[in-house]
């Protein structure tokens, strides 16, 4: 058979798995799409989602002003309009992630450990915690930024999309959740990339830092804080939850007690160590070892993740993870990977050994997106064979109340 006929047949191949896992992405999801226009899939964030500034300035308080309005407008409640944001989000997310991942689907080892890695897009489907969070649009930013930085366009069309959206989006996002300003150096090592030492370029960077410092430092209202109270009840959500967006529920004891779970507690410590590793994988060996003799590429990735690897003091550490992953994978995403550079890849035997570990990696294994994991008994094993499992006990009307639908979530 020709050479020629063999590059068409594994060009077939590839994209028979490129659009498989693809298509597998979009009904995972598209059930937890289905769930949460019937269910509110994370009432934390919904809770949140609510704080406004009808009655003052409050942190994150952006969102739950435009949900609000638009129901006293529309007559569509805050709960569909919830929903429809982080499905429209989210496929989003998807769309760009596996346009990413399109670049890999020549070594199919490669391809799925990216696209079933835990602590990458499968992450808020194996873990419904990390499913309805702004941490998404921090995703989106970063696969959108890493995407159109890599394809090489021209300085001037760079600068259009970045100062129009980039910018913009993040400079609104900050107001929708901070957690968005620990993207921000990861944002300038792509923008560097094009703009070099052009440094009045960086000028909407100093914007964006400055409405960051605002963010964070800014006192919320205290008649506004009042109102929380009024707004849950009114609308039964979570009061606590809307005061901690509201960072009035804060304080120096609550980042050391989180240092103290997730870092000074071994068990909690061997978890998130293990997921940071994984995040890791596809840059310590496809990419460092290529890149070793930049010095300025090693000290760089790691400050661009340093917000992120500090998670231990804020909890939370799974999400953190997640766009940190997303991070990194936007990163490797801007080099080009010869793949016969690595002996592991020729050899075919060591090819399918490599596959075995990656696979129970992909299905059998899930990242929690927190807290104090080893006293919820939370282990890092489940991941999509969990879901799938779960989806067969609900269809069959499983009685426990872990497969019940209603005791689960709030309608």
């Amino acid at each position: 058979m020709s050479r020629n006929i063999l590059q068409t047949l594994s060009k077939k191949k590839n994209l028979i798995l490129y659009y498989s896992i693809f298509f597998l992405f979009i009904f995972f999801f598209t059930t937890i799409y289905f769930l949460s226009l019937f269910k509110v899939v994370n009432f934390w964030t919904f809770s949140q989602a609510h704080v406004n500034y009808f009655d003052g300035y409050l942190k994150r308080g952006l969102f739950g002003t435009i949900m609000i309005t638009l129901e006293e407008f529309t007559n569509i409640s805050t709960r569909k309009i919830f929903s429809w944001f982080f499905i429209f989000l989210t496929t989003v997310n998807i769309i760009l992630f596996f346009k990413i991942l399109k670049k890999y689907i020549n070594h199919y080892i490669i391809f799925i450990f990216l696209a079933l890695n835990p602590t990458l897009m499968i992450f808020s489907f194996n873990d419904l915690g990390g499913y309805q969070r702004f941490d998404s649009i921090s995703v989106f930013l970063i696969l959108l930024h890493s995407y159109i930085t890599e394809k090489n366009y021209s300085e001037k069309y760079y600068r259009r999309f970045f100062f129009n959206l980039i910018i913009l989006i993040f400079a609104i996002s900050l107001f929708i959740h901070e957690g968005i300003a620990f993207s921000l150096p990861f944002h300038i090592f792509l923008s560097y990339r094009i703009f070099k030492k052009k440094y009045k370029n960086y000028l909407p960077y100093f914007i964006l830092v400055t409405l960051t410092v605002f963010v964070f430092l800014k006192p919320s209202n205290s008649l506004a804080i009042k109102s929380i109270e009024a707004t849950a009840k009114s609308r039964d959500l979570w009061s606590d939850a809307m005061l901690l967006a509201a960072g009035t529920n804060t304080s120096l004891n609550d980042f050391i007690n989180q240092f103290n779970i997730n870092f000074l507690n071994i068990y909690n410590l061997k978890i998130n160590l293990f997921f940071i590793t994984i995040s890791l994988l596809p840059l310590t060996i496809l990419f460092i070892k290529k890149n070793l003799n930049n010095l300025f590429i090693i000290p760089a990735i790691f400050f661009i993740l340093s917000p992120y690897l500090l998670s231990v003091f804020i909890g939370d550490v799974g999400r953190w993870i997640n766009v940190m992953s997303f991070q990194i994978l936007g990163i490797f995403y801007q080099y080009n990977v010869n793949y016969n550079n690595y002996e592991f890849f020729k050899n075919k035997i060591i090819s399918k050994i490599l596959i075995v570990p990656v696979l129970i990696l992909c299905f059998f294994i899930r990242m929690p997106h927190c807290c104090d994991l080893e006293k919820k008994g939370i282990t890092i094993w489940g991941g999509i064979s969990s879901k799938l499992i779960s989806y067969i006990n609900i269809f069959k009307k499983n009685n426990d109340d872990f497969y019940n639908l209603n005791k689960r979530f709030k309608n």
